[in-house]
């Protein structure tokens, strides 16, 4: 399905004028018009801070004085910031399993390893559109679910049983998951080109 971004706000954060400029044409060839340009994760708090009401936000990882994993987590942060909910692409030169975990736990959407390329970058926006994850909050995390596929619960149904099973019961039966045996695959978080 193609989109128009017309009616949609971005704010595209990065130290890289070159960059800035590179993702803000690619932009403007999906007709979108509303851009607000930031030279580092700083200047976008600012922003915000201003009153810009970004529907997504592009950042890079690597700039300074605030990098886009501080930027992400000065966003997800809910109980100070204006947009806990925005969507954020991570533009990063480094496609590392370890990086991609990192930046799926700081509360990024969706990660764009650079070169950037109007394709590449349109599928994670339409990624965004057509298969939203839902925000989930625990004592450690806030942001878009972890899980970057709908994966089966291998486990009990306690929902549903009647009577509900034991807890030791329960605890044996369920098998642990690669993630908790350290076997994360790259797939399991989000797409990478």
């Amino acid at each position: 399905m193609s989109y128009s971004l017309e009616n949609v706000s971005v704010m595209v954060a990065d130290d890289n004028a070159y960059i800035r400029r590179l993702v803000r044409t690619i932009l403007e060839g999906f007709d979108c018009r509303q851009i607000v340009e930031c030279a580092n994760g700083q200047e976008a708090m600012r922003q915000l801070s201003l009153g810009a009401e970004p529907d997504l936000v592009i950042a890079d990882w690597a700039m300074g004085p605030t990098d886009g994993l501080e930027l992400t987590a000065e966003l997800r942060d809910e109980a100070h910031s204006p947009m806990p909910f925005v969507p954020i692409i991570l533009l990063t030169a480094h496609s590392e399993l370890h990086r991609v975990i990192r930046a799926r736990d700081a509360g990024v959407n969706e990660i764009l390893v650079k070169p950037v390329s109007a394709e590449r970058l349109y599928r994670r926006i339409a990624s965004l559109i057509d298969q939203p994850r839902p925000f989930i909050r625990t004592p450690t995390y806030f942001g878009p679910s972890r899980r970057g596929e709908d994966m089966p619960f291998a486990g009990p149904d306690r929902r549903r049983a009647s009577p509900p099973a034991p807890a030791a019961e329960a605890a044996q039966s369920a098998k642990p998951s690669a993630e908790s045996q350290g076997e994360a695959q790259e797939d399991d978080y989000f797409y990478i080109d």
